[in-house]
């Protein structure tokens, strides 16, 4: 199997969203059932290895793109054996666990494809376990989204407290110095390997004190950079400890012996089939980058070990899968302009798997209605692309300016698309068919304002 490669279904006559014509499909190719041709009626299931791309969804709000991509997760979870990552900054997938029963009795049935049944349907969505990392514990089964500050380099840290290595030096080697200390200490009998944020504030605190004028411990007072620290002044010791006031107040740090498990960890020790990251359920946009941060360089990291891995063991078969990043409402996480150090840590680290990511098997899927606030090197790298209903003619020339392969006349009728329609561009397809999206089988976790409730008197 090569990198990025799925598992085949079956073997059937389908109508190609490419060529528009049938053609025979071969055991080996798997159907993503996900549109209907909006005239016809007629389902057209896509070949799954055409979404072995980056991937853009173009949609404002109100389109049906939470449902777009609700139905391609499903599909690809129980067609394939495609890893998912959600970035969720609204909450729509948190729900992903359970049946939404009334999809099959919803006026939008008639999108469904022949032979669905919700029989059939909860059968085979049993056996997939979607985590969902979320402080909403009413829930079922979530777990909260945690960091164990111990585990992160000294890099990763400044990042998370916005510290930059070559304007702010004093600060960041305050920073190397409290860690390398707190490492010191941490007995070797503890029943774990990394201290907790609270251990490390109350080290840090103390080469604070030291800093501004305290006579402190042996291992501070005789610390060769610690005596450099002390003489730049006492202003270091004030700031470094205002950073450590305002990392206190956030809820993401996993405490020594309370069981939780790094974010990192939970998508790579084993990787899960899906994991949805609950943003909104995260207090701060402090809190969201670190989590976003993590969650992006644990991923690369493990895309890059096995990529690493099929080279070395080139007598074994490549039994490697896709791993889809799913990101959300990226033009808020990537912005085109960013004022930040870890803004800018967290774009380069998109930007990165938008560039490389393909060939270790990691594939993006971009959902954003602001396409001209994206990172433009982000959608630039995108070859497929789903464009819903868009009215903004800015985002429409922007959106013809980065995709060279966009019909022109498709741009024009997105202002035309109804909820649910939508053209498939690029490497999915490219003919002027509307097809609509079929509905989607789980429960959306984002809610709207009911007009019945508010309008009356």
């Amino acid at each position: 199997m090569c990198p990025g490669d799925f598992r085949g279904q079956r073997q059937e006559a389908v109508k190609s969203p490419k060529s528009g014509g049938s053609r025979n499909v071969t055991s080996n190719e798997p159907l993503i059932e996900a549109v209907i041709d909006s005239r016809t009626r007629v389902p057209s299931p896509l070949d799954a290895r055409r979404l072995e791309c980056h991937t853009a969804v173009l949609a404002q709000s109100g389109s049906g793109k939470s449902f777009l991509v609700g139905r391609v997760v499903e599909e690809l979870l129980l067609k394939t054996k495609a890893r998912i990552v959600v970035l969720d900054p609204n909450s729509d997938f948190v729900r992903l666990p359970s049946v939404d029963t009334t999809a099959w009795s919803d006026p939008l049935r008639q999108w469904l494809f022949p032979g669905e049944t919700a029989k059939k349907f909860k059968a085979g969505w049993s056996k997939i376990k979607p985590i969902i990392l979320s402080n909403r514990n009413f829930l079922p089964g979530t777990h909260a989204p945690k960091i164990n500050w111990g585990g992160l380099s000294d890099r990763e840290r400044a990042n998370v407290m916005g510290l930059d290595p070559v304007t702010q030096p004093e600060l960041y080697w305050t920073l190397v110095l409290a860690g390398e200390i707190a490492r010191q200490r941490w007995s070797d009998d503890a029943d774990e390997t990394d201290y907790d944020f609270e251990y490390f504030r109350t080290v840090a605190n103390e080469v604070c004190d030291f800093l501004l004028g305290a006579d402190g411990a042996r291992e501070v007072a005789q610390n060769p950079l610690a005596v450099s620290l002390r003489s730049t002044g006492v202003a270091t010791g004030l700031r470094f400890r205002s950073s450590l006031d305002t990392l206190e107040t956030f809820e993401i740090w996993r405490a020594a012996g309370d069981n939780e498990r790094d974010i990192a960890e939970v998508l790579t020790s084993p990787a899960p089939r899906v994991t949805i990251i609950d943003l909104l359920s995260v207090e701060t946009d402090s809190e969201r980058l670190a989590l976003t941060s993590r969650a992006l360089t644990a991923l690369w990291k493990m895309a890059r070990d096995s990529y690493s891995d099929a080279l070395r063991d080139t007598d074994q078969p490549d039994e490697r899968v896709p791993t889809f990043l799913i990101i959300d409402e990226a033009h808020n996480l990537v912005p085109a302009s960013r004022n930040s150090p870890a803004a800018e840590r967290l774009a380069a680290d998109v930007v990165r798997i938008a560039a490389e990511g393909r060939k270790f098997g990691l594939f993006l899927l971009v959902v954003t209605q602001r396409p001209r606030k994206l990172d433009p090197s982000v959608l630039s790298e995108c070859d497929g692309l789903f464009l819903m209903k868009m009215t903004n003619d800015t985002d429409l020339r922007s959106a013809a300016d980065l995709f060279g392969f966009l019909d022109a006349a498709a741009t024009q009728q997105a202002k035309g698309l109804t909820v649910g329609e939508v053209f498939l561009q690029g490497r999915l397809g490219g003919t002027p068919t509307i097809w609509h999206v079929a509905p989607r089988r789980t429960m959306q976790g984002g809610k709207g304002i009911d007009s019945k409730y508010w309008t009356k008197a």
